[in-house]
């Protein structure tokens, strides 16, 4: 059985694919639409608008393997074409700010966590605020106050406090590149990201 490994509703979750659909541990199956079965959308159970992404490595907006704002099933079937599928369809989240949330591990620091502009302001000379782990609520919200983010529900902040625990309690994960982060009135969810796994255990 295949299985992959993606974030669903912002938590690294084990899926199984089955069928050209990713399957949930609690049942629900996300589509993957192929180009040559644009009728397996189940649009009215997902509602719109919709985002349509390249099937592939992290980060797809930059390489425009992202296709968002599409408003019909002729509309994401047209844009798996264009992206060459296979792809993954789901819910566009409400707009916000996109920031970036990272943990990466130094020879001499050991564990960084980092904060700042996301989206394409990550490739721009964005302010971006690092510390160490471990990381308590309030730093952390110290920590996204210093690179100049609002944070009006706390969900950047509690994203680097779960980064930190992470670090500290795995250290076979060698980093995490959360981009974006999309924060808005309803919370923060993780759009894309990459983790790399290492061998080291202790």
């Amino acid at each position: 059985m295949e299985t992959r490994r993606i974030l669903l509703d912002g938590v690294a979750t084990t899926v199984t694919v089955e069928d050209e659909e990713l399957v949930a541990p609690d049942g629900r199956r996300i589509p993957m639409l192929m180009e040559k079965e644009p009728g397996k959308l189940p649009w009215r159970e997902l509602g719109g608008p919709l985002v349509v992404k390249r099937d592939g490595p992290a980060h797809k907006s930059r390489d425009g393997g992202v296709v968002l704002d599409v408003a019909s099933p002729a509309e994401a079937a047209d844009a798996a074409r264009r992206l060459g599928g296979p792809v993954l369809v789901a819910k566009q989240i409400t707009r916000g700010t996109e920031v970036l949330c990272g943990m990466t591990r130094d020879s001499d620091y050991g564990p960084v966590l980092v904060v700042g502009a996301g989206g394409g302001a990550v490739e721009e000379l964005a302010r971006v605020t690092a510390t160490v782990p471990p990381l308590d609520l309030e730093s952390a919200r110290e920590l996204v106050a210093d690179a100049d983010l609002g944070d009006p529900d706390g969900g950047i902040a509690r994203t680097l406090v779960a980064l930190g625990r992470i670090a500290t309690s795995h250290p076979e994960v060698e980093s995490i590149d959360v981009n974006p982060l999309i924060s808005n009135a309803t919370g923060a969810i993780a759009v894309d990201a990459l983790v790399v796994v290492g061998d080291r255990k202790g």
